[in-house]
């Protein structure tokens, strides 16, 4: 794909022109981030009764989509880098239990389309890419398991004799 970039900034210098890409690449992920919370989020299905809620739901919500956003971002760069540099270790051990066929080593990619899979993605060859909220679905998914797992740890077992 090719861009071409029209501004009315004023260049000069290669170091100016790659700082206005860089502006307008910030921008448009800062798009995904709307996008990640209207549609991964469901921001505006749910019914928060004060602005307080709200603020700790965003609180939460936008790290969770900018960790998806920069899966999917390594996911499509040439070399996807190891998902161990953007998941927890609790949230890769949840995925594993989900997809066993998941490398314990995974990339980007291969973790992002795991993800995705569990959020309602089919992942067949016709499919287009997978969608950022299908990965949000799945990531959502793990982390209730991995509250379960991480609750199972903790409790404490019952004699019942």
């Amino acid at each position: 794909m090719c861009w071409n970039l029209a501004t009315d900034a004023p260049v000069t210098t290669v170091a100016e022109a790659l700082g206005i890409v860089t502006g307008i690449r910030v921008s448009l992920d800062g798009g995904g981030l709307s996008a990640g919370l209207k549609t991964g989020c469901a921001i505006e299905s749910r019914q928060f009764q004060s602005r307080h809620a709200i603020e700790n739901f965003l609180s939460l919500a936008s790290a969770q989509v900018w960790q998806m956003l920069w899966l999917r971002h390594q996911a499509r760069t040439k070399t996807p880098g190891p998902a161990a540099a953007i998941l927890s270790d609790g949230q890769r051990e949840a995925l594993r239990a989900l997809c066993a066929t998941l490398p314990t080593q995974a990339d980007a990619k291969q973790t992002l389309i795991a993800l995705a899979k569990l959020g309602g993605y089919f992942g067949r060859k016709s499919d287009r890419a997978a969608r950022l909220a299908n990965a949000l679905e799945g990531i959502s998914v793990t982390d209730h398991l991995r509250g379960g797992l991480r609750g199972r740890a903790e409790s404490v077992p019952i004699d019942l004799a």
